[in-house]
């Protein structure tokens, strides 16, 4: 759904912003954000979110947990949604400027 809306933002030149949340098992935040739409910056939420947090530095413990957090998250992404070589559909390098503590989520604590 993100990733149409992102097309048809950029296509009829709108911009917006979204704010959205993931929750586990246990309806425990694990990652909140907003998503700028039009602006180009993802392809789609889940783009989002693998830029953000792998323009994070972590402490070991923090980088595990990110990387299982992304691990689960590339499961759950249907595949039209992926390259062939099973990642998203990054443009390039990071185009988006992410001020840190701008999302919150378990890796900061």
């Amino acid at each position: 759904m993100t990733k149409t809306l992102e097309t048809h933002y950029q296509r009829t030149k709108k911009k917006a912003h979204a704010d959205f949340f993931i929750i586990d098992e246990e309806d425990q935040e694990v990652y909140a954000g907003t998503l700028s739409i039009g602006l180009g910056h993802s392809c789609h939420v889940v783009d989002h979110i693998k830029k953000k947090l792998s323009s994070l530095k972590m402490d070991d413990i923090q980088e595990a947990r990110k990387r299982s957090f992304l691990e689960q998250l590339e499961k759950e992404v249907p595949d039209h949604l992926k390259t062939t070589d099973g990642s998203f559909c990054f443009r390039g390098r990071n185009r988006g400027s992410y001020a840190k503590g701008s999302n919150t989520c378990p890796f900061y604590s």
